[in-house]
């Protein structure tokens, strides 16, 4: 009998703002690959929402995106 595929599910907000700004998101996702403790959830959306980005994406959808390695975190790869 085959294993069937897990269903990841859609992407998070923060992965679909990732994707919807190409022109920053290596930036973004430097940011988020950073420990916490150096870069917090907070100072990530709120430079986003300096820079005018208004589909920033909330706090816990930063948290969320953040632990996804961790494996209780969102669905984005």
């Amino acid at each position: 009998m085959k294993a069937r595929a897990v269903d990841k599910g859609p992407q998070c907000t923060c992965g679909v703002f990732l994707a919807n700004h190409p022109e920053i998101a290596p930036e973004v996702e430097e940011a988020l690959a950073a420990p916490t403790s150096d870069v917090p959830n907070s100072l990530i959306r709120a430079e986003l929402v300096a820079m005018g980005y208004e589909d920033t994406p909330g706090l816990s959808a930063i948290q969320r995106h953040r632990r996804r390695a961790n494996g209780n975190g969102c669905a984005c790869p």
